[in-house]
């Protein structure tokens, strides 16, 4: 069934004219993915099709109010779990203890502020990377040129503002 799911995520992107480009390393046993800018559902189809291709088991977060009758068993069939941006202290808290209590967890945050273009705002993906000494992996999704960029991981290095500030870089250079 894997085998069949990639081909079909690799017909979408080569039909559609999506690239992709940087290295799609093996990730660390636990790894935190940050994927931005918010294009919105385009975000959950491209990350979904991106790490079919890949073969990335990961759970990616979808915003809670997702979670209805209608879609919270697909999404959950998908690996998604829910996630409330607006609640930062509890989800650290909560996403931590995912952590802790996994040996493999690939996590992947979705971009939450699509005003400033990035999810730096709130930045919970950076708190649980530092306190448990977990690499990020920054995603861009360009819809204008259709191409998705995997780049390099880094570690926190405990400078808060400069970490943030090339996260920001980053997710800026789509603007």
């Amino acid at each position: 069934m894997a085998k069949f799911t990639r081909r079909i995520a690799v017909w979408w992107f080569r039909k559609s004219g999506w690239s992709f480009s940087g290295q799609i390393a093996d990730f660390q046993p636990k790894t935190i993915v940050v994927a931005g800018p918010n294009l919105g559902i385009l975000n959950f189809f491209v990350a979904i099709a991106v790490l079919t291709i890949t073969g990335v088991r990961s759970t990616l977060l979808v915003h809670s109010k997702y979670f209805n009758v209608a879609f919270g068993t697909v999404l959950r069939r998908l690996s998604c779990r829910p996630y409330n941006p607006n609640s930062t202290v509890e989800e650290t808290q909560n996403l931590s203890n995912l952590f802790k209590s996994r040996k493999k967890l690939t996590l992947i945050f979705g971009n939450a502020d699509r005003r400033e273009g990035t999810s730096i705002s709130q930045p919970v993906f950076y708190a649980i990377a530092e306190k448990l000494h977990l690499p990020i992996v920054l995603v861009t999704i360009d819809k204008k040129k259709k191409h998705v960029r995997i780049y390099s991981e880094f570690m926190p290095s405990g400078n808060r503002a400069r970490d943030l500030g090339y996260c920001k870089k980053v997710f800026a250079s789509l603007n």
